[in-house]
C-alpha cells in the first residue's frame, strides 16, 4: 500500500512526530541539571535546523543532539548564566515596581529595558550557536544584527510563537499540560524555520552557499 511506504506523506509525518517526542524527551533530561539549559536549547537547534534542511525523512536525532550538548557546554553554560542573570534581575525590578508604594516608574522600565536585551539577544543567538562556530560575543553582536535587519521575518516569527501560546495555554488544561511538555520544543522549531532561511540567505550573500544548494 502507498500510503505505507517510506516516501508516503503518512510515514513523513509519523517520522516527524516520533523525532519532535525524542527531541523533547533528549531537551528536557539535558535540562535537568538547569546549569546545562543554553547548551540543551543549542543542542535542540542542531537538531531542528537539520530536520529543517534535510527535509521530510531526517534521521539522527539522537546522536546529533547529545554531540551538539557536549560540543557546546562552555556557551551554553554562559549563556545560561548570562540570560538567567538578565531574567531574574528583570524579575527583581518588576517585584520592586510591584510592591512599592506609588509603584515607581524607573523600576517598570528598567523591566522593560532587561526584558528587550534578552528578546533582541536572545531571539537568534541559540540557532547561531548551532550553525556557527564563532565566538560569544560576535554571535550576541549577530544576533542583534539579524533581530533588527530581518525585522520582518523576526516578527512574523513572533507572531507565530504568540500564536502557539494562545494554543497551548489559553484554550483548555489538557492543551496547557501538552505545551509544558512539547512547546520548548515546538518553538525552537519554529524559530529554526525562520532563521534556517535567514542564514541561507546570509551565507549565499557572503558567497559561502551555492543557488543550488539543498542543506546547511
Amino acid at each position: 500500500m502507498k500510503w505505507l511506504s517510506m516516501d508516503s506523506k503518512f510515514a513523513t509525518g509519523m517520522t516527524q512526530f516520533i523525532n519532535v517526542i525524542l527531541l523533547t524527551l533528549w531537551f528536557l533530561i539535558g535540562c535537568l541539571p538547569i546549569i546545562t539549559i543554553g547548551q540543551s536549547i543549542i543542542a535542540a537547534y542542531r537538531v531542528t535546523l537539520d530536520m529543517t534542511y534535510y527535509n521530510d525523512n531526517y534521521v539522527g536525532v539522537t546522536k546529533t543532539f547529545w554531540k551538539a550538548w557536549k560540543d557546546n557546554w562552555k556557551h551554553g553554560m554562559l549563556l545560561t548564566l548570562i540570560f538567567g542573570g538578565i531574567l531574574y534581575a528583570a524579575w527583581i525590578s518588576w517585584q520592586l515596581f510591584d510592591k512599592t508604594a506609588d509603584n515607581p516608574w524607573y523600576f517598570l522600565a528598567i523591566t522593560i529595558f532587561l526584558c528587550l536585551v534578552v528578546l533582541v539577544r536572545g531571539f537568534y543567538i541559540f540557532a547561531l550557536e548551532a550553525r556557527y562556530e564563532n565566538t560569544l560575543r560576535q554571535n550576541l553582536k549577530n544576533a542583534k544584527r539579524i533581530f533588527v535587519w530581518y525585522w520582518k521575518q523576526t516578527f512574523a516569527a513572533i507572531g507565530c510563537l504568540a500564536l502557539e501560546f494562545v494554543l497551548f495555554f489559553m484554550i483548555n488544561s489538557t492543551l496547557v499540560l501538552i505545551g509544558y511538555i512539547f512547546e520548548p520544543v515546538i518553538a525552537i522549531f519554529t524559530i529554526s524555520a525562520f532563521a534556517a532561511k535567514i542564514f541561507r540567505d546570509l551565507e549565499r550573500k557572503n558567497g559561502m552557499l551555492d543557488e543550488d544548494e539543498q542543506y546547511l
